[in-house]
């Protein structure tokens, strides 16, 4: 149990750290990628949450899923942060509408 915490853990990181190169390569601003890589944390912390309260134990599926997790909410936030970066409107509130 213990060493799969450790490779979920460690394939979490793994793939925060590369999410935040992709989402630097998108929008070439560290602010934004930074807002982005919160948004991705936040995503996996919730499903990180959900599992005990669903009563699963952390086995090779879930620990998968994890990480899986991370991959499908680049994807989301990516897409989010495209269209705030490249909104004509120059406020922050205009371009979050």
């Amino acid at each position: 149990q213990n060493a799969m915490v450790q490779a979920a853990v460690l394939g979490i990181l793994m793939s925060l750290l590369i999410s935040f190169v992709v989402l630097l390569l998108v929008t070439w601003n560290w602010w934004v990628a930074s807002l982005g890589l919160l948004n991705i944390v936040a995503i996996t912390c919730v499903f990180m949450g959900i599992i005990p309260i669903m009563g699963w134990s952390l086995g090779e599926n879930e620990c998968i899923f994890l990480i899986a997790v991370v991959g499908l909410s680049v994807d989301y936030t990516v897409h989010l942060l495209h269209v705030y970066h490249h909104c004509p409107h120059t406020t922050r509130i205009a371009r979050a509408r």
